[in-house]
């Protein structure tokens, strides 16, 4: 009986045990989001998994907490950033901002979780080698990063291939196959050491894919990186606003009036120029009938326009009284003439933060107020501004995170991305959120004209160099000339289609090569 009862024990204590090391891996494999120099603690993390996982005979539940732990670890140290907003907003502090963030780990850990149980299932019943796991385990990984992206509007936030980030030459392999692609061939090679413990020359099989694509991707920039500039003068201004400072009502005139000094001064007006303001810069109400408000932008003249972000309110007549019924995330296009050439609503909203998921079936009214959630825009993001100018695709914040929904319908010549980072102070969130710019850039095979409050605002031109940039919290402009753009890539043509390609084939090869490989 005592017997019995220390194997139970003993089996519990190694259940937590196991449990806190696959935490503590995933905990610092994530911070490789915030700086590359954590590569080798990524590679070193997901070979802990697969062998403390994968690999062990232990019950599917068990696999998916297991699985899920490392996912929680990996999560809440690259989002760490997030818990930041909650203290500027005054909504709870830092320690509810941090719940908040390992609640949502939780949520994005199933993901991993569910991996690790669909390996195990098909590998049993595949009778797969360590070789044929191994490219079903990154495959499934890969398929979970897109499906965490797509499902319930996504979140494809930090996805492996962002690792790569640092370097532009790196990240080429995204105008091909994505950075979904891109991010399959990382896990192959990532997860490549298994394979020495076998035979080395599998290592380099597996390895040589991500390999090849940083080579054509050096190739790519030596032979077609020279691209040059339109003749189109630019301006991107960065306030660097206090997001604390940007929320009171009382200074709002005062941060107007910075933006409007900031665009003028020493601006050369005999050149046409497009002037760039982040995202909801502008806090008055402009609509057509809104005359007043309109003329505080007389200052344009008839070779520029200005872009800027700001709130729009829709009214409607109920029941004789004018009520407000919609607002908006938008982005305005406003010309000579004080008149509001285009706008546009942004689509993708962030959870919590513009809206309150569910809120009205669960009931939410008393908890969070009865006040309105931003509601989903439905018009087009591109817009033909008058010629010389450029046609413009507009995003708003985090849009630009999605690849593939870049573009609505037509294919602009530019992207212009407008957001507001302050909320995350002077963490890895906002230089997160540049290089999710930096790879739509490459994607698409179009330049980025990113403009942030506090930063960081940058021109990033096809190839994702970084043409001219602002840090955080530097206050000025960026003055230039919008580079050109480049012929559609294959991922802008093809989308995620080559993705799913890639898939399918290590999934066959994983199967075909199962009772071949590791033959003496």
């Amino acid at each position: 009986m005592t017997n019995i009862y220390s194997k139970k024990l003993i089996g519990k204590n190694f259940f937590y045990l196991e449990i806190c090391y696959l935490f503590i891996a995933g905990l610092l494999g994530g911070l490789v989001f915030s700086n590359s120099w954590f590569i080798p603690i990524i590679i070193i993390a997901l070979n802990y998994l697969y062998l403390s996982v994968i690999e062990k005979n232990y019950s599917l539940s068990k696999i998916f907490i297991y699985g899920s732990i490392f996912g929680i670890g990996t999560f809440f140290s690259s989002l760490y950033w997030i818990s930041n907003a909650f203290e500027i907003a005054n909504y709870g502090g830092i320690v509810l901002g941090y719940f908040a963030v390992f609640l949502l780990s939780i949520l994005l850990s199933f993901f991993i979780g569910s991996v690790c149980v669909l390996t195990k299932i098909i590998g049993n019943y595949w009778h797969l080698n360590r070789f044929g796991y191994v490219l079903v385990f990154a495959t499934l990984l890969s398929i979970g990063e897109y499906l965490r992206g797509t499902i319930a509007g996504g979140f494809p936030w930090n996805t492996i291939g962002y690792v790569w980030a640092g370097s532009y030459f790196t990240l080429q392999g995204a105008s091909w196959i994505g950075i979904y692609g891109l991010g399959l061939l990382t896990y192959l090679a990532f997860l490549s050491p298994l394979m020495v413990l076998n035979r080395f020359k599998y290592t380099l099989f597996i390895c040589s894919p991500l390999i090849l694509v940083f080579i054509a991707g050096l190739l790519r920039l030596l032979f077609y990186g020279d691209i040059g500039n339109t003749e189109i003068a630019l301006r991107i201004v960065q306030p660097s606003i206090d997001q604390k400072e940007k929320m009171n009502i009382n200074m709002r005139k005062h941060h107007l009036q910075k933006l409007i000094d900031l665009s003028l001064e020493g601006i050369n007006e005999n050149d046409e120029t497009i002037i760039i303001w982040p995202e909801a810069a502008i806090y008055l109400d402009l609509d057509k009938t809104n005359q007043k408000n309109l003329n505080l932008f007389s200052w344009i003249t008839k070779r520029q326009f200005l872009i800027s972000g700001g709130t729009r309110r829709q009214y409607d007549n109920i029941e004789g009284k004018v009520k407000l019924t919609n607002i908006y995330n938008s982005i305005f296009i406003l010309g000579s003439e004080e008149k509001i050439y285009y706008y546009y609503d942004k689509k993708k909203l962030v959870p919590f933060g513009e809206f309150i998921p569910f809120k009205r079936l669960l009931n939410l009214d008393n908890i969070v107020g009865s006040q309105l959630d931003f509601s989903v825009g439905k018009k087009d993001n591109t817009y033909h501004l008058p010629s010389p100018f450029p046609s413009v695709g507009l995003l708003v914040c985090y849009e630009i995170i999605f690849p593939g929904e870049t573009i609505n319908t037509s294919r602009p010549n530019v992207i212009i991305n407008l957001t507001n980072d302050a909320w995350y102070g002077d963490t890895a969130g906002p230089r997160q959120h540049l290089s999710t710019a930096r790879v739509r850039a490459i994607e698409e095979g179009l330049p980025v004209l990113r403009s942030a409050n506090t930063g960081i605002s940058a021109v990033i031109d096809p190839y994702g160099r970084y043409k001219y940039f602002l840090d955080f919290l530097e206050k000025g402009t960026i003055d230039g000339y919008v580079p050109k753009d480049i012929n559609p890539t294959f991922f802008s043509i093809y989308g995620n289609l080559t993705f799913f390609v890639l898939c399918m084939l290590t999934l066959f090869l994983g199967r075909l090569f199962r009772n071949y490989i590791f033959r003496s």
